[in-house]
């Protein structure tokens, strides 16, 4: 007996129309799938598990950041993609320093 699912419909239409061939092809599509780019051939799923379990760092899962999109001229931020290469620090960095400062100026007024 075969289990109920949404593509049941799908496989008996199928059957029915070809007959014993659709019958095998159907087996053929129950297979696993191949490894994909994330499970590299080879890798156990124990290993594949123990590497999602590491821990989370850095602004992107830190509560104190949040996430803005910005618009800039072109020319101006490669300019500053290049000024930034070799740096300690990125553009999240050079952002929260500039808008700290233009808070700060705002408030001393």
């Amino acid at each position: 007996m075969r289990k109920s699912g949404r593509f049941n419909s799908l496989i008996q239409v199928r059957e029915e129309k070809a007959g014993k061939s659709a019958k095998k092809a159907a087996k053929t599509t129950r297979r696993a799938a191949p490894p994909t780019a994330a499970e590299p051939i080879g890798t156990s799923q124990q290993e594949l598990v123990v590497v999602s379990r590491r821990t989370k760092i850095g602004k992107r899962s830190d509560p104190n950041y949040h996430q803005t999109t910005t618009y800039l001229r072109k020319d101006l931020w490669e300019d500053v993609q290049k000024a930034l290469i070799g740096k300690d620090y990125d553009w999240s960095d050079l952002a929260n320093q500039l808008a700290a400062e233009w808070l700060k100026k705002q408030t001393d007024k």
